[in-house]
């Protein structure tokens, strides 16, 4: 049977799955495979990533649970975990991620950029703008994201990823307690590496783990922007 991790990228999804792996010793898989994961030399055994190596529809019939990462948009009704994080964090996150491993703007060459940079151009804030005002597609936007995986009728957990990072232990126990998984024991020698530690390791991946850090990377234009885009999503899980 498969149980969903579900989130809009960049908001947990990963580090869900390393304290699930460390906690319980659950391994987990994704709709991906996240190839990513494979080039950051140890980053697999951590996360307790495992390859699918077979089809959804074969991990459905079978008898045991299986957590699948995904960041599509829901569209059936398997039972679900939803990792959401404040939408400022989770799209500036999301930019440094693009920045880092899928930059569009590096084919203008590295002289345009930099004429572009002096004249007050910034790919992030480019990137940034551009992960706001978007839809549709396989994530939809953020807030299409997470209000529909939020509003399903299927069975499903929301985890806010701030609550996440500041209790752990209490957030994955009760996200099992509630999808009604038995079976699973907390191991007794519990040792969770901290963000600072996954980011010495994989600075472009785990980065800092912190709440509100958008502040810093986000102008007033561009968060007046993301209110007026995304206010529904904001208001349902009570950010402000």
């Amino acid at each position: 049977m498969i149980i969903w991790l579900a989130s809009y990228p960049r908001s947990g999804n990963t580090y869900f799955r390393l304290l699930l792996n460390h906690l319980y010793g659950i391994k987990t898989r994704s709709v991906y495979d996240d190839p990513l994961l494979a080039r950051l030399e140890g980053s697999s055994e951590l996360v307790g990533h495992e390859l699918l190596n077979g089809s959804l529809e074969d991990l459905d019939h079978s008898k045991e649970f299986f957590f699948v990462k995904t960041h599509h948009l829901p569209s059936d009704n398997r039972p679900a975990i939803q990792i959401v994080r404040d939408g400022r964090d989770a799209l500036v996150s999301y930019s440094q991620f693009t920045l880092s491993f899928e930059n569009p703007y590096q084919s203008m060459g590295r002289w345009s950029r930099f004429v572009r940079n002096v004249a007050g151009w910034s790919e992030q804030e480019a990137i940034l703008r551009q992960l706001i005002v978007s839809t549709g597609g396989d994530f939809g936007g953020w807030s299409e994201n997470v209000v529909a995986w939020g509003s399903r009728r299927a069975k499903t957990v929301t985890v806010r990823y701030e609550d996440l990072v500041g209790n752990p232990i209490d957030e994955v126990t009760r996200s099992l307690a509630e999808l009604q998984i038995s079976g699973d024991q907390l191991r007794e020698s519990i040792s969770l590496p901290s963000f600072d530690e996954l980011n010495k390791r994989w600075p472009q991946f785990f980065r800092q783990g912190k709440t509100g850090g958008w502040r810093s990377s986000m102008t007033p234009k561009l968060a007046d922007l993301f209110w007026d885009h995304h206010r529904a999503g904001m208001e349902l899980y009570g950010y402000q």
